[in-house]
């Protein structure tokens, strides 16, 4: 079946086709009336013609945010029950093309920022998403969700910043740079983007930027037991803080390649440098006020009697010369 829509409608004009009719408002086609007869099956059906087709006169969402109005927008669908307004799906069950990579994708978008009519200052997004939480309301807000689901029998492998990743491998958020832009554009080369995540205040700020769930993470119960990796990097990758005005800050990162790593644990009232192989600390700060003539420093210490991990203690005074004292530990 074939859908014309007319390209010089006018005012009031109805055009019908399957059983399915749309009135020309001035600037889009309505459905009417929105009934299940309204729907048009696409199995070798075409749509041509001015087409800016919309299901209601009832447009709640232009009240709310009028640059996303209908009239500016080419597919417009609204839910009016709070259900799903529009629901895509895909799957790989029947296809038997190995050859076409990705193989299964529910949604596509894209954006090309390729304008120049404004000197460049033109923006452009492949993707938004917005939630509202109004006066009242008590339940969760989401801007968006994203769920992995592995239902291989198996937990997936674990990855690491090098070499390919361990199959299966699910991943719930890839964040890639370049797009492959050099098999499409040929004569341009991808560079370097600025930003992989950017938590930003757009009117409001976050409580927290970045937060995992206790029970997120495998090795771990968020309790205290275990060890579950929330972050990983690679060799070189920092942490970087920024003085106010973008200066660059204090960072922590680690250039470990070879030799036995250290960890930096923190404990009731204990931060640690460890030995990462066997957990055992090497030197500690503990917190609050040391007792008189000790210190907050604990230390392991190789010496005849054995290896012990002992509180360095201070000497009598002048003990490290006049106006000095000793650092002191256990014989």
């Amino acid at each position: 079946m074939a859908v014309n829509f007319p390209s010089s409608p006018v005012p009031g004009q109805v055009y019908t086709s399957g059983g399915a009719s749309w009135t020309w408002d001035g600037t889009k086609w309505v459905s009417t009336p929105l009934t299940e007869s309204s729907y048009l099956s696409t199995a070798g059906g075409t749509m041509t013609g001015l087409i800016k087709s919309y299901d209601s006169a009832d447009d709640w969402l232009a009240a709310e945010i009028d640059w996303a109005a209908r009239d500016t927008t080419n597919i417009y669908a609204l839910s009016y029950n709070g259900m799903a307004s529009v629901c895509f799906g895909s799957q790989n069950l029947s296809n038997t093309d190995d050859t076409r990579v990705p193989l299964t994708i529910g949604v596509i978008s894209y954006a090309f920022n390729n304008n120049g009519l404004w000197g460049g200052a033109s923006s452009t997004w492949a993707g938004y998403f917005e939630a509202r939480s109004y006066p009242g309301i008590l339940s969760y807000t989401m801007g968006l969700e994203i769920d992995i689901v592995n239902l291989t029998g198996a937990d997936a492998g674990v990855c690491t910043p090098y070499g390919e990743y361990p199959n299966p491998v699910s991943i719930a958020i890839n964040m890639a740079s370049g797009g492959g832009a050099a098999e499409y554009e040929p004569d341009l080369s991808s560079k370097a983007a600025s930003i992989g995540l950017w938590v930003v205040n757009n009117g409001a700020r976050y409580q927290t930027g970045i937060l995992f769930r206790d029970n997120a993470l495998v090795g771990t119960d968020g309790l205290g037991t275990g060890i579950g990796r929330a972050i990983g990097l690679g060799a070189g990758h920092a942490l970087q803080w920024y003085q106010p005005g973008g200066a660059l800050g204090p960072k922590i990162y680690s250039q470990q390649v070879v030799n036995p790593p250290v960890d930096l644990a923190f404990g009731d009232g204990l931060a640690t440098f460890n030995d990462a192989a066997t957990t055992t600390p090497l030197l500690g700060v503990q917190s609050g006020y040391p007792a008189l003539d000790e210190t907050a420093m604990l230390v392991l210490i190789n010496r005849t009697a054995g290896v012990t991990y002992a509180r360095v203690s201070i000497g009598a005074a002048d003990s490290g010369g006049s106006g000095f004292r000793m650092l002191r530990v256990p014989n």
